[in-house]
């Protein structure tokens, strides 16, 4: 929930880490992907940084992202094996008129990572540059329309779009 507050945020995104680590020990080499879909993306950074280092995802989807575009995702990188993919746009009214008014999902007033993607930090160290090349911010382009992502909050979970443009990039 958007307007929840971070603590309750960590919260879940503990007992997330808490499965994620379960499900490894259970599955040994199996791969885990998280997804992450508006305030959820604030659960699912979080999750990855509540990850001991010694059990890393192998990718992450994050759609429609309320989390902010500044927040340091360099903790969180260092338990990605892969990539972060952050589908984005600045189409997205939610994220463009309504975030704004309630606040980020991490609770500032910083723009929203899924209009246009996260940031690097500033002065960020060579440690932070190497982490963040795992990022791809993804931004909505008019063919995606042909697959039912016309720019939409949660068009990027349309089956057509998901299909042809999310499981290639984890399959």
């Amino acid at each position: 929930d958007q307007d929840s507050s971070v603590e309750y945020k960590r919260g879940k995104a503990s007992e997330c880490a808490q499965r994620i680590q379960q499900y490894a020990k259970d599955h040994p080499g199996a791969p885990v992907t998280l997804i992450g879909l508006s305030a959820g993306t604030a659960v699912t950074v979080f999750a990855l940084e509540a990850l001991p280092v010694s059990c890393p995802v192998e990718n992450v989807i994050l759609c429609g992202a309320s989390i902010s575009a500044d927040y340091d995702l360099t903790r969180a990188l260092q338990r990605v094996r892969n990539r972060m993919h952050v589908f984005t746009s600045e189409k997205d009214a939610v994220l463009a008129f309504l975030v704004p008014m309630a606040g980020t999902a991490d609770r500032t007033n910083a723009p929203s990572a899924g209009l246009r993607g996260f940031q690097m930090p500033v002065r960020a160290s060579a440690q932070t540059r190497n982490q963040y090349a795992k990022v791809a911010n993804i931004h909505w382009r008019p063919e995606f329309e042909r697959y039912g992502d016309f720019g939409g909050h949660t068009d990027a979970l349309k089956a057509p779009f998901v299909q042809e443009y999310m499981a290639p990039l984890i399959m």
